[in-house]
């Protein structure tokens, strides 16, 4: 799909492309706080206890 606009970006190619990048950093930051509480509560769940370490 990217493929067929490709040809009609023209000199605005490198904004989609700094676009795409930006879109994924965004991801990325909005995903790491889920896995840092899933973390803290995976153990909660199986029975540990949470340590310091």
């Amino acid at each position: 799909m990217f493929n067929k606009i490709k040809p009609d970006m023209g000199n605005y190619i490198r904004y989609t492309y700094a676009a795409l990048a930006a879109m994924m950093t965004a991801l990325i930051a909005y995903m790491i706080p889920f896995f840092t509480v899933h973390r803290i509560i995976k153990p909660l769940i199986g029975g540990e206890r949470l340590s310091a370490g």
